[in-house]
């Protein structure tokens, strides 16, 4: 999306950019769309986020498991 809108060099970044490049292909719509995924997915960003740092933490190579407490519902991701 961000390629088909022409905005990847206006000189943009962080979450602006594919704001601005939903709003150019759906309208105002995109940045309401960008705001409910980010509000929608944030639980289970923050718990995959916190397992990656308790592992860094214990000087390992952070690995991801779909079987947990925090994600299990990821039929695609079971190995």
């Amino acid at each position: 999306i961000i390629l088909l809108s022409g905005l990847y060099d206006c000189g943009q970044d962080g979450i602006l950019l594919p704001e601005s490049a939903l709003v150019s292909h759906i309208g105002p719509f995109g940045g309401v769309f960008i705001t409910l995924a980010i509000f929608l997915l944030y639980p289970k960003v923050s718990a995959l986020l916190k397992d990656y740092m308790c592992q860094k933490s214990k000087g390992l190579d952070p690995t991801f498991k779909a079987s947990g407490d925090s994600i299990d519902d990821t039929p695609a991701w079971k190995e």
